[in-house]
């Protein structure tokens, strides 16, 4: 009830329709008896205790809840000073829905959630998509009210849900979506849709399943004329073959992704690409053009403004920079991801925005020192925080060379010796190719080196749809 137990001035005016010389005495006497507060920020009027202001909320009928409701909707709907609205999208969102008004909380819904996406709120962004497909049954006409069709809701909706990191849930609304779809009608929809569940399978842990749908959408979309929609998929592809060490055949994935995408005239998602086709060079033993192509990944995203691509491209240059002694440059690459990622919320105690980790701590001392060094990874969004580690001299030792001369195959052969907690398959990848960089542990860590993974941790190309 929380739009019953705050108000403004004239909201109070409106909603009882007392004057002022009426209105002033009865608040003002309400805040004297410690019935109300007033939060001097908003400059608006609070029961003082949330447990006050629920027992107001029962003494009311259903109807007087639902004028009520409707009463204070139709008053933040009105016209504010120099807004659209005196309240805000999710907050109209809320007192339609409780007014028992579909087609206003259908429409406000939707607002709020491409609102809280655009502040990278995506935790609400979902809950507001989640409403909008529930309404979508109950409003009249949904598709004349909203501009839209179901498939469009779903498909925010399941955005919303990636962003969040419930990929179980991104997996049901892409379902949902495709069974909106026509296949042989519009086989481009149905192609992009195939290749965003393909993404949120791989992250729910159904690596297999994933690629099925990502080949499926692969052979939705001609390769002529070239399009976008091309480029988009074959870029999925390689990015769920990228970090199962299929590196030659997600290297040409890549190749002819980004052909593509430059020959239908778009530069729409070509950082993405360029930070797969990175990590598959460097894969392959040329780490120089490999860490080029990371480079340009970084700054082509950032000049685009592709956040999550920057972090993505970010995390996987520092963690390779590291990995050749590049430890000044690396450092500067990770705090630079870092200050990003804290900007746009991806690194925060509450809530999850993806399941990618970002880094905290990259590369801190040069091995060939033998100082000690550490390595922290946070999962993104979550506040958890792993640390993996050994000496860069000992892992030397143990492969018979020293780091850089070896490729990222055989180099990053190791796994996590310890972690504070059960962490997920992505943060496991990157833990296990960061101790071939540098980090710090106990001194009897180096005996755990013997033993490796049967293949290649890989790296995550993030994102939906490798794109």
């Amino acid at each position: 009830m929380h739009g019953l137990i705050t108000g403004h001035d004239d909201l109070l005016a409106d909603i009882t329709g007392w004057p002022p010389e009426q209105l002033e005495p009865a608040v003002r006497e309400a805040i004297s008896r410690q019935i109300l507060t007033v939060d001097e920020r908003s400059a608006t009027y609070r029961f003082r205790h949330t447990l006050l202001a629920e027992v107001v909320a029962a003494e009311l009928l259903p109807g007087e809840q639902r004028r009520l409701h409707e009463d204070i909707a139709t008053w933040g709907s009105a016209p504010g000073s120099g807004r659209p609205g005196r309240a805000t999208s999710a907050e109209l969102a809320h007192h339609w829905y409780a007014a028992h008004r579909p087609v206003e909380a259908l429409t406000e819904s939707i607002a709020a959630s491409r609102f809280a996406t655009s502040v990278y709120a995506h935790v609400d962004a979902l809950r507001q998509a989640e409403r909008a497909v529930d309404l979508w049954e109950e409003a009249p006409d949904p598709e004349e009210a909203t501009g839209l069709e179901r498939v469009d809701v779903l498909r925010l909706a399941a955005e919303a849900a990636n962003n969040s990191g419930k990929s179980s849930r991104a997996v049901e609304l892409w379902r949902m979506a495709l069974a909106e779809v026509d296949e042989d009608a519009d086989p481009l929809a149905a192609a992009l849709l195939h290749s965003k569940l393909a993404y949120n399978l791989w992250t729910a842990g159904d690596s297999q399943a994933s690629l099925v749908e990502h080949r499926r959408a692969v052979g939705l979309v001609p390769p002529e004329p070239p399009t976008v929609e091309r480029a988009r998929v074959v870029g999925g592809l390689a990015s769920a073959l990228m970090p199962a060490g299929h590196y030659r055949e997600s290297r040409e994935l890549c190749e002819e992704a980004i052909a593509t995408l430059r020959a239908a005239g778009s530069h729409d998602g070509e950082a993405r690409l360029l930070n797969v086709l990175g990590v598959d060079l460097v894969g392959l033993g040329d780490v120089d053009a490999g860490l080029d192509h990371l480079r340009v990944a970084v700054r082509l995203a950032r000049e685009t403004g592709a956040v999550d691509s920057q972090l993505v491209s970010q995390h996987n240059l520092c963690f390779f920079l590291g990995q050749t002694d590049r430890f000044e440059e690396g450092l500067k690459v990770a705090f630079d991801g870092l200050e990003t990622a804290r900007r746009v919320g991806s690194v925060s105690s509450s809530g999850s925005s993806a399941q990618r980790p970002t880094i905290v701590g990259g590369p801190v001392r040069d091995g060939r020192s033998g100082r000690r060094g550490r390595v922290e990874v946070r999962a993104r969004g979550g506040g958890r925080r792993d640390r993996w580690a050994v000496r860069p001299p000992e892992v030397r030792a143990r492969t018979g060379a020293s780091a850089g001369s070896l490729p990222f195959h055989v180099n990053s052969r190791l796994f996590p010796l310890t972690t504070s907690r059960r962490s997920d398959a992505c943060t496991r990848g990157y833990a296990r190719a960061s101790q071939a960089t540098n980090a710090s542990c106990s001194p009897d860590g180096a005996d755990e080196m013997t033993k490796a993974p049967d293949r290649d941790p890989g790296l995550s190309a993030g994102g939906g749809g490798g794109i």
